[in-house]
């Protein structure tokens, strides 16, 4: 157990389901990534799992905000824990984004861009596996600390991969408009590991604030 108290012991399996729930969304999105890429017929069927999963993890977040309010941890750590549940909620709200922008636009994608895409989202999956990581050490503080470089350097390899397939894309003698498009698709993916970075600090934080 991370926490001492009743209610605080409560929150921590919400917290654990929570963490659980996204990491599902983030492994949907790569699935449907790759059905996309692919052209497998179950793709809006995994993309409807993203935005399902979704759903979910926001639910749960906002039991675990009414739980936090109604008295569980110190008034002055509670912030800190809604601000941790926010960010984390955030990484599932960023792949909904993504698996909604296929859904809704179908961007035409070359072999060099699917195979981008897939680069990405499998670096991405990496990057949160370090969250739940986080989670599971979360009474470690030199851990985290660890862990929050571990999260870094990923976010930065993701940062590099974007850059290279939107600097390939933009070589390419497709139209305009249809590099953009594409290039929109990878802003979106590429944002999920930014939103992974964010909770990382959001642990990081309440670690250092311990006595």
């Amino acid at each position: 157990m991370l926490f001492g108290g009743k209610k605080e012991r409560q929150i921590e399996e919400l917290f654990k389901h929570h963490i659980d729930k996204v990491g599902e969304v983030v492994d949907s999105m790569y699935k449907a990534a790759q059905d996309y890429c692919t052209d497998c017929a179950e793709f809006k069927q995994r993309a409807s799992e993203v935005l399902h999963g979704e759903s979910e993890a926001d639910d749960m977040r906002r039991e675990i905000e009414q739980r936090l309010y109604e008295g569980a941890f110190m008034p002055i750590q509670r912030g800190d824990y809604a601000a941790m549940v926010e960010r984390v909620d955030k990484i599932a709200n960023q792949c909904e984004a993504v698996a909604e922008f296929v859904m809704l636009t179908s961007p035409e994608l070359s072999s060099e861009d699917k195979e981008g895409l897939i680069r990405i989202m499998e670096a991405t999956v990496t990057c949160y596996q370090f969250i739940v990581e986080m989670f599971d050490q979360f009474g470690e503080g030199q851990a985290i600390i660890t862990l929050g470089h571990k999260v870094e350097e990923q976010e930065q390899h993701v940062d590099k991969l974007y850059a290279e397939v939107v600097s390939n894309l933009f070589k390419t003698d497709i139209d305009l408009a249809s590099k953009l498009h594409v290039k929109m698709l990878f802003d979106r993916a590429a944002a999920i590991s930014n939103r992974i970075e964010d909770a990382s600090d959001s642990f990081s934080l309440i670690v250092s604030k311990r006595p």
